[in-house]
């Protein structure tokens, strides 16, 4: 038997972290609850951000909060994997893509607070406003897919060598989640298709669901939670 441990706090820290970074993605202006808009129509997202000021910065703030306090979760998660072991090392690297990406939308929420204040009183504004808004679609959408990756090949790590049936069956819906969604991204990034982003963003909340049912399980262990041994 091999033992796999989190601290407690960063158990906490993948329960929280991801439903207020999810909850505040969805609130914030041009998503999906506040004047929503297609994720490839840049001007109507900087419309919609600039006419919502003050909800725009909070929102901002608040996923950012949610992403810092989720990467403090997984920088742990990092530690806990057995470098000796090929399968764990793996999962090594699927959780610095899930850094890397944690990251770039760490980075894109910031552009946030920069095109709220925008004022398009100018073609020239208008043009500098496009321009950061298309910069901080491909930030984020570079970022979804890293998302992607790190979470099909951690979900697969824990399909494998799982210390608990519901969290196997969980993962191995997560892998395939996690591969559509990769899918999606590349090809919705690549050709600023919406449907296809659409699709990929759906695979949020799965992802959500995933890795609080992580943390939980990490919690009943007492942050000791076992796992079967594979060479």
């Amino acid at each position: 038997m091999e033992t796999f441990s989190i601290r407690k706090l960063e158990a906490l820290a993948l329960i929280i972290g991801p439903i207020v970074a999810l909850t505040f993605f969805l609130l914030e202006p041009g998503s999906l609850f506040i004047d929503r808009v297609d994720a490839t129509d840049a001007l109507g997202k900087i419309e919609t951000l600039s006419s919502n000021k003050g909800i725009s910065h909070l929102v901002g703030v608040l996923t950012s909060l949610g992403l810092v306090i989720l990467l403090y979760g997984v920088v742990g998660l990092k530690r806990a994997f057995n470098a000796d072991s090929m399968i764990d090392s793996f999962a090594q690297f699927g959780v610095f893509c899930l850094i890397i990406g944690g990251f770039g939308w760490f980075v894109s929420s910031g552009f946030v607070h920069v095109i709220a204040e925008i004022q398009m009183d100018s073609e020239q504004m208008k043009n500098i406003a496009l321009g950061i808004q298309k910069t901080d679609n491909g930030i984020a959408g570079t970022s979804s897919m890293f998302v992607a990756l790190g979470f099909l090949v951690v979900s697969l790590r824990f399909s494998i060598r799982s210390f608990d049936g519901s969290l196997k069956i969980a993962s191995v819906i997560n892998s395939i989640v996690s591969t559509i969604a990769f899918i999606a991204f590349i090809v919705g990034v690549s050709y600023e298709h919406d449907t296809m982003i659409a699709i990929g963003r759906a695979c949020y909340l799965p992802w959500t669901i995933w890795i609080c049912i992580l943390g939980i399980r990490s919690l009943k262990q007492g942050c000791t939670p076992q796992t079967t041994g594979v060479a």
